[in-house]
């Protein structure tokens, strides 16, 4: 009995250990899980709840049958109801709360700083110019550096035993404002980077110092502030509201939280969406979320109810299509005059749903405040596909790549230009 004991103690000990290890190292994973079942959705945990206490009511009284009815009804909530229904009522919410102001012409794109160079020549630039042994590229971000815009890429350790001991070194810079390569590399140690792995990501540190808010991969950059590389990366809160009909449920509806940096320390200063504002470290920097922006615009699909979208689409925008032509996909980052602080604002073109592909919408959206204003044309304009097409006929020389598929030429990453 004794040795029975023992074995099972040091059986529960490994368990125990093991389930412990296992939260360590997928702990990211684990966050996000959750926070998606608990405050991004609110109404699942609900209708969870109503089908456990009424099964468990019914069988306790004996009224099985009506227990097992109420069980079917909340699992129908939890499969269908809920996932359509919480994000129409987050959008309507934002729709009712918040302002789309309709002007009859948006501000002029920057004539100084024009984004010219496509990412992926960046990206072959970028590689090109590591001599840096152990070391790779990482993914790429825009970012103010030195008086332009330039594409920012994070010098991440390379081979697995790098990366389990090493750092991030710096990042490479890639001027976007000229066509001729451009290339400046600054070496930083950053104790929490990117590329290295479980607690040593600086993701994975960004999580551990606020876990109940969603954060935003889409909108992380790497930039260099008094002489040293930082990384920042925006999250989103969400607010829980209450609505009855149709369906009765709880929803949240997403707001931009504010944004962390990760310093060369280790340590993580966190920022508000207002002293994200106001701080001379994130001038002419772009922290409002990306997927936020298009969720907010799409909004406007409800303007004439969720009838109309489902069934009429009378009025109703579509994020337009790039055609296949590159990996650039709405919202469109783009400069924006601002004197010797220059803005970044997102673009999103918008099609009539079922029209085609011309375009008969813009949105603007400030890169930081998320603040929100559209044109309306009264006839349908040129869109990103269209734009291609047009441009490929003009020059039949070329051996044009279409959608992805081989030839010597591309068409790249459709930018919006306001001029006058």
């Amino acid at each position: 009995m004794v040795e029975l004991n023992k074995t099972t103690a040091i059986g529960a000990i490994v368990v125990l250990l093991a389930s412990l290890l296992m939260l360590v190292v997928f702990y990211p994973a684990i966050q996000e899980l959750l926070y998606t079942i608990t405050i991004q959705s609110p109404g699942l945990l609900f209708w969870v709840l109503i089908g456990v206490i009424g099964v468990g009511v019914g069988f306790r009284t004996g009224r099985q049958n009506t227990g097992l009815a109420i069980g079917a009804v909340a699992l129908i909530m939890v499969v269908v109801a809920v996932p359509f229904f919480s994000g129409v009522y987050a959008q309507e919410s934002i729709l009712e709360s918040q302002q789309f102001e309709q002007k009859a012409e948006l501000d002029e794109t920057s004539t100084e700083h024009v984004r010219i160079l496509p990412q992926n020549v960046a990206d072959r630039y970028a590689e090109s110019a590591n001599q840096l042994p152990q070391y790779k590229t990482g993914e790429s971000d825009i970012a103010y550096q030195d008086g332009n815009y330039k594409w920012a890429y994070p010098i991440e350790p390379g081979p697995l035993f790098v990366k389990l001991q090493g750092n991030q070194y710096g990042a490479y810079y890639v001027d976007m404002e000229q066509t001729s390569r451009s290339v400046d590399r600054i070496e930083s140690d950053i104790r929490y980077g990117k590329g290295q792995l479980i607690v040593d990501r600086f993701s994975y540190q960004l999580k551990l110092d606020k876990p109940l808010v969603d954060h935003k991969y889409d909108t992380t950059f790497v930039f260099e502030d008094d002489g040293e590389t930082h990384i920042a990366r925006s999250y989103v809160s969400h607010d829980w509201e209450w609505r009855t009909l149709p369906v009765p449920m709880p929803y949240a509806v997403p707001k931009y939280g504010g944004t962390q940096v990760m310093n060369p320390d280790g340590e993580i200063d966190d920022y508000t969406p207002e002293e994200v504002e106001s701080s001379d470290m994130f001038k002419s920097q772009n922290t409002y979320p990306y997927g936020l922006a298009k969720f907010r615009m799409k909004s406007m699909q409800l303007r004439n109810g969720l009838i109309n979208k489902l069934f009429y689409q009378k009025g109703v925008p579509e994020v337009a299509r790039t055609g296949g032509f590159s990996d650039n996909e709405q919202p469109f980052t783009v400069p924006m005059d601002g004197g010797e602080n220059p803005e970044l604002n997102y673009f999103i073109a918008a099609t009539p749903a079922g029209a085609g592909d011309g375009i008969y919408q813009i949105y603007q959206i400030d890169g930081q405040s998320g603040d929100i204003e559209y044109v309306q044309f009264n006839s349908t304009q040129a869109g990103p596909q269209k734009a291609a097409g047009y441009t490929r006929s003009q020059d039949r020389e070329p051996n044009w790549a279409a959608n992805n598929e081989e030839g010597s030429t591309q068409i790249t990453e459709p930018i919006p230009l306001i001029i006058d």
